[in-house]
């Protein structure tokens, strides 16, 4: 799981499309504590994140396009027999 950069933990990488479920396995007392799913839009915060991720995804993209290219080497003709 990973924190977003507004501190809220991020379970989308979780989730499909449909109904879904979540269980929680509490090891200790946590009677003290609230649990809330709360659905959002994305926040400023996490569209600046993904907004880098998918610059760096394009930047990689790039590169290997760039990479795989067709070599362009000239051949010069020989005159040789054979």
């Amino acid at each position: 799981m990973q924190i977003t950069p507004d501190g809220l933990v991020d379970v989308s990488e979780f989730l499909s499309l449909g109904q879904n479920v979540i269980e929680l396995n509490q090891r200790q007392d946590m009677s003290r504590y609230r649990f809330a799913l709360h659905a959002h839009y994305p926040t400023r915060g996490q569209l600046k994140e993904l907004e880098s991720r998918q610059r760096v995804n394009q930047s990689w993209n790039d590169w290997l396009l760039h990479i795989s290219r067709p070599l362009n080497i000239p051949l010069k003709p020989t005159n040789q027999a054979c």
